[in-house]
């Protein structure tokens, strides 16, 4: 496990999103399912909130009602407060929203190979979301893209930005999801289980750039997983969730004490 620095306490730290009271509900031919059913939890600046809990708990749902993605969909969030720089996030309108997500809210998904677009160079990906955030133009965007790469890890950054996402490998596609995710330096990052499908080594290497991200920007990092062994490692604060509630929520080393 990794120690908390001496003298540092996780509420000694500036909270960066606040959820109180949060329902989601979804429409299903069995009638109606409440995914996230009270769900309240704060994130702090610098450091990791892990997610835990069983498939079917509500973990990826409480985060996409929190970046607002469920507005087409049969899922809807009835009520609640979701506080980001004293802004309730579910009273701002599609515009607003966008603004936001992806500029100061940054989300890396499950599957790379869904969430990339597959007719479309990976510098192209990180470019868009440069030029759709930031005031740099398209040669500043595009060299700050292959900067981008390179700090992921991405070997021939400069050459490897003009290929596609099927000439990636899971673990690079990720990688590229996270350069998309930090292009315009977020404020949180939320994970939805970033090492889905990874092998072992390629897993430890994922965490440990989250880690180093994390640490080098400053951001809160919410870590959606289902593997207790990843909690242990990387994360400060622990909330297990069972059937859409928080069953459980401590520091780390109390949580597994």
């Amino acid at each position: 496990l990794r120690r908390p620095q001496v003298g540092v306490s996780i509420m000694d730290t500036d909270e960066v999103l606040a959820v109180r009271d949060l329902h989601t509900e979804i429409d299903s031919p069995h009638g109606l399912v409440r995914a996230v059913d009270g769900v309240s939890f704060s994130l702090r600046k610098g450091r990791t909130l892990a997610v835990v809990g069983e498939s079917g708990c509500g973990k990826t749902m409480t985060a996409l009602s929190i970046v607002g993605l469920l507005r087409h969909s049969n899922a809807r969030t009835t009520s609640g407060e979701v506080l980001f720089g004293g802004r309730d996030l579910l009273a701002l309108d599609r515009r607003e929203l966008e603004d936001i997500r992806g500029r100061d809210i940054a989300m890396i998904f499950q599957d790379p190979m869904t969430s990339l677009n597959p007719v479309k160079t990976v510098g192209d990906q990180i470019t868009e979301t440069l030029r759709r955030h930031s005031k740099l133009g398209r040669r500043e965007a595009r060299a700050r893209s292959v900067e981008l790469l390179a700090e992921v890890g991405i070997a021939r950054p400069a050459e490897r930005s003009g290929a596609f996402p099927h000439e990636f490998s899971g673990g690079m596609r990720q990688r590229v999801m996270i350069a998309i995710a930090i292009s315009c330096n977020p404020q949180i990052l939320i994970a939805d289980e970033p090492t889905t499908a990874l092998d072992v080594t390629v897993q430890a290497q994922i965490l440990d750039l989250l880690h180093r991200l994390r640490e080098q920007h400053g951001m809160g990092l919410m870590l959606i997983t289902h593997d207790m062994g990843i909690v242990a490692d990387v994360a400060d604060e622990a909330l297990v969730m069972y059937a859409g509630q928080v069953v459980e929520q401590a520091g780390v080393y109390e949580l597994f004490d």
